[in-house]
């Protein structure tokens, strides 16, 4: 069966597309080692495990009592490692492939380390979680100790993360630090962030697979990253110049002209997501946590196996409507019915918008749009109804190398058709007649959604509190990583 035949039955399918089945088998035979029991570790072996990665094992002692993982709760009768694990089964059990999944309720000391080492066959990374630098100096000498093995670290708080990662025969590990526990707001990043480290240094060790790999003709033509940059020749390259492990710190701080980002009321705030997709279900999980008056959900999909790999709130609702199970979740997340479901999409016709018109967003008076939608059609759509309606549009982008959004807040920054040529796009879209669902397989990861997807969490605070980026925030994983280009701001909007 090709790869193009296997599409619509195999749940990592958009995966495969940019390094095929073999890249996918490579994932499901590696063994990662999460350290921590925390927030950040609750989502990077999220994430690990959307991914596709076969054996995930999470130590840690500590019980919690206030974190979440998707819908569900834990509770204080066990270790967050221990409850950590069936979870993640209930997650991955649509997805028909070779996984294990095990939690083990220790603190991660050498000696504890030393002794799984024992008695695992192998560790193909280890990524640390824990804020604790006590904790960390402990892995830290276990990683000197058996000097082959790959290690990634972060930490956050509630306005900061730190994020390192080494080749363990170029640079030496070192301990992160940062003041108070960790945040949801802000786990979602590093994680998304270590998670594609890894798999990066996975594929450099296995590189081998890559001289084989051959890609479908039929979907190698819209492979958004470039073949070449799944080779050996490639990984070679950006490992030799640096540039594929994080060999120096990375911190982002998200206080902005000296507030956090929550600071302010949001009890008020009335907010529309377009898109429940990858974006707009990784925003949701945040956004759901928080004070806010609503945040309704537009879509006009129908859940499907292969989405569960980047859409985690639906991991239980294959076969409903995208917006309905979405909406459903975000109500049970936050406790009480914030959130309506409106089973539709916004497209942008030849001469007029249709199903969401301008009266109807007067009617309904929302503070902010999220655009979470993966056609320009919409982001046409959505622009022009911001600019003439008066209201912030945050708009997000992805690909597998990464993502970016955009802020626009009116008399204040620049829309969104200032940053990019939307006429034209919006053409060509109608022309090859690509106004498309995410039910078309384009390529696609959950680790850049992730990111982003928080990353625009973040960004609604400061914009209802007055505070926006005015600019583009970009993440790349074969470059900075991180970065914000500041422009001028504009008020007049072009159409």
């Amino acid at each position: 069966m090709t790869l193009s035949e296997n599409i619509g039955q195999n749940t990592h399918s958009r995966h495969q597309i940019i390094w095929g089945e073999e890249g996918q088998k490579t994932l499901e035979d590696a063994v990662l080692l999460i350290l921590g029991s925390d927030k950040l570790a609750i989502d990077v072996s999220m994430s690990a495990a959307m991914l596709g990665v076969g054996t995930i094992y999470i130590m840690g002692e500590k019980k919690q009592d206030n974190a979440m993982f998707l819908d569900m709760h834990f509770d204080y009768s066990t270790t967050l490692a221990t409850q950590l694990s069936p979870m993640l089964e209930k997650l991955m059990q649509p997805v028909k492939m070779k996984k294990k999944y095990l939690g083990i309720p220790l603190k991660p000391t050498l000696r504890n380390l030393r002794n799984f080492k024992k008695n695992v066959k192998k560790i193909d990374g280890i990524i640390s979680t824990t804020n604790n630098t006590a904790e960390q100096t402990e892995i830290i000498r276990f990683i000197e100790e058996t000097e082959t093995l790959h290690y990634l670290a972060g930490v956050c708080n509630e306005t900061e993360i730190k994020i390192f990662g080494i080749n363990p025969k170029l640079e030496k590990p070192k301990t992160l630090e940062v003041e108070g526990k960790q945040s949801f707001l802000t786990t979602g990043i590093i994680s998304g962030v270590l998670v594609e480290e890894f798999r990066k240094q996975l594929f450099y060790k296995n590189k081998d697979v890559f001289r084989r790999l051959k890609y479908d003709k039929q979907l190698g033509q819209i492979n958004i990253l470039q073949p070449e940059r799944n080779t050996s020749s490639y990984f070679e390259k950006v490992i030799s110049e640096g540039k594929m492990t994080l060999d120096k710190e990375i911190t982002l701080n998200f206080i902005r002209e000296g507030k956090k980002p929550w600071e302010g009321n949001f009890r008020n705030k009335k907010i529309l997501l377009v898109g429940a997709g990858a974006l707009g279900n990784f925003y949701s999980i945040i956004m759901s946590k928080l004070k806010i008056a609503r945040l309704d959900v537009v879509d006009f999909d129908i859940v499907e196996p292969h989405n569960i790999v980047r859409q985690p709130l639906l991991y239980d609702a294959i076969g409903k409507y995208k917006s309905d199970a979405l909406s459903e979740k975000i109500n049970k997340i936050h406790g009480r019915k914030i959130s309506k479901s409106y089973r539709a999409r916004v497209v942008h016709g030849k001469t007029q918008l249709r199903e969401f018109g301008h009266d109807w967003f007067e009617q309904n008076k929302y503070d902010l749009i999220i655009g979470a939608t993966d056609n320009y059609g919409a982001r046409s759509a959505l622009n022009e109804i911001a600019y003439k309606q008066k209201m912030i549009f945050i708009d997000g982008g992805t690909s597998p190398g990464g993502g970016r959004l955009i802020t626009y807040y009116p008399n204040k920054t620049p829309c969104l058709s200032n940053f990019i040529d939307l006429a034209r796009l919006v053409q060509e879209e109608q022309r090859t007649n690509q106004t498309r669902s995410c039910a078309f397989f384009e390529a696609s990861v959950n680790m850049t959604n992730q990111i982003v997807g928080n990353l625009m969490a973040i960004e609604t605070l400061h914009a209802l509190n007055n505070r926006p980026f005015s600019g583009k925030i970009t993440y790349s994983s074969f470059g900075k990583r991180f970065d914000y280009y500041k422009v001028k701001n504009e008020t007049d909007c072009k159409f």
